[in-house]
């Protein structure tokens, strides 16, 4: 985890880290949508600052948990094939743990 000192990270030091992203990579393809393992990248919306990656599981599907629920976060990932443009989800804001 990277810190700067920066309000958005005050979460971390109080531990109120209870929030969750989820999400799945797929290629948009007829008949079926099929998986991909793209890293998929973390930011935190105010600052632009990187929180994490992760490489999803087989079936495309990735979570970033104990993240602070007050946030706003995106999500960027990249095809390292480089047939497509990168994609972004954006203002995601974190669903509380199970």
């Amino acid at each position: 985890m990277i810190t700067f000192g920066r309000p958005a990270f005050d979460a971390h030091k109080n531990g109120v880290l209870t929030g969750r992203i989820v999400g799945n990579v797929y290629d948009k393809s007829l008949p079926v949508n099929l998986p991909r393992r793209e890293r998929v990248y973390l930011f935190e919306h105010l600052y632009m600052t990187r929180i994490t990656s992760m490489l999803p599981a087989d079936d495309g599907a990735y979570a970033f948990e104990y993240i602070d629920e007050g946030q706003k976060y995106f999500v960027v990932a990249f095809d390292r094939r480089q047939l497509y443009a990168g994609k972004i989800a954006d203002r995601l804001t974190p669903d509380p743990m199970p």
